[in-house]
């Protein structure tokens, strides 16, 4: 739509699929009143992590898809991802994570490496590694570790090996 252009050119379906094109919209509304003022109310998609990928740094959402933001002086927080490609290996990994309400908001970075899994840093300097798959059991396995003594005497749990769990004292 443009200033000026006549009101019976508007076209609904044009604008619903022009503003469903943009990841960085979440939720929209518009409304064309008869006076001719088009309201659109849109609720933006909120970063859930950075990706940095060599000198590129993207934000991206739940699903991976890049956001085109500009918030580098914002103050919330975001998870730093690196890796290549991690961006479209994160969402299996989002949907297993936010399940896990208590290790989210716990977690600084994650690094993925293909064929290997991921190493997830949290805010204590404790880190964990994960295989690609099964990854809802293992995670509710370190959550009960997470929520025990164990977790105050190592900072580093790999469980990348299926059925065992290895715990170090060794830097992160």
């Amino acid at each position: 739509t443009k200033e000026g252009q006549s009101f019976w050119l508007f076209n609904p379906q044009k604008l619903k699929k022009e503003l469903g094109n943009f990841n960085e919209i979440k939720n929209y509304k518009f409304n064309l009143e008869w006076n001719g003022v088009l309201v659109i109310e849109i609720e933006e998609e909120k970063p859930f992590m950075k990706w940095i990928e060599e000198n590129r740094k993207n934000y991206i959402d739940k699903n991976g898809n890049l956001l085109k933001l500009d918030i580098e002086n914002s103050n919330f927080k975001v998870i730093k991802l690196y890796g290549k490609a991690a961006n479209t290996n994160i969402a299996k990994l989002n949907k297993t994570l936010l399940n896990y309400k208590k290790i989210v908001p716990k977690i600084s970075s994650i690094k993925f490496e293909n064929n290997i899994g991921w190493k997830i840093n949290f805010d204590d300097n404790n880190c964990i590694y994960l295989p690609l798959k099964e990854l809802d059991k293992l995670l509710n396995i370190f959550e009960n570790i997470s929520n025990s003594e164990i977790y105050n005497k190592f900072n580093l749990f790999d469980l990348r090996v299926i059925g065992r769990i290895y715990m170090s004292n060794k830097k992160c």
